[in-house]
């Protein structure tokens, strides 16, 4: 054991003489000799649209839980009376939030197929005009409101939970107070699409 121990300081050691002494040689002035590259173009194929991450991360809570705080303790009678009064209201199944992007959007509380079923209906319902539909696996809908073309995104959000995201005809941001007012039209449509 002491032999290993003696072989593995004398490693130590030659390592610490031979890259002192200049065995190996100094490669920090090497990039003064690099030549230069030439310059990297872009195809003109390709797009100078907006990058977008695959998975982009929220900025904060989208929406806030449709669950309140309850201040009861667990299993208890004010507690289930709490809840058994809650069940009786009625739930808002629409809500404005922010998209991953900080754009304005809507959240509905019901799936995917449902929601893209109703918004043609609620879309006209509102003197929107539905110029092309898209198959329901891109989840874009093109239409016209006020002479302006708009593309509604249309998004899973979860199994239960349906995103509406407004955006210019070439998929740039509408203008905050706009949006929500078209996204406010879209709701009530759904609202009286589902009757």
């Amino acid at each position: 054991m002491l032999i290993g121990f003696f072989r593995i300081g004398i490693v130590v050691i030659l390592v610490n003489l031979l890259t002192s002494c200049g065995w190996f040689s100094d490669q920090s002035k090497d990039y003064l000799q690099a030549q230069s590259a030439p310059n990297l173009t872009v195809p003109k194929q390709l797009s100078n649209s907006k990058v977008k991450d695959t998975y982009p991360i929220p900025r904060g809570n989208l929406w806030q839980s449709n669950q309140p705080i309850s201040i009861y303790p667990p299993g208890s009678s004010l507690e289930k009376q709490a809840k058994a009064k809650q069940a009786q209201q009625p739930v808002n199944r629409y809500q404005m939030g922010v998209g991953p992007d900080g754009e304005a959007a809507l959240l509905v509380l019901e799936p995917f197929n449902q929601v893209w079923a109703l918004l043609p209906s609620a879309l006209t319902e509102h003197n929107h005009y539905v110029i092309n539909q898209s198959i329901a696996s891109s989840g874009i809908i093109d239409f016209h409101a006020d002479k302006t073309a708009y593309r509604l995104n249309v998004i899973r959000y979860t199994l239960q939970q349906t995103v509406l995201i407004l955006q210019t005809a070439n998929g740039g941001f509408v203008e905050e107070t706009q949006a929500k007012e078209i996204l406010s039209q879209i709701n009530y449509g759904l609202i009286d699409a589902a009757k």
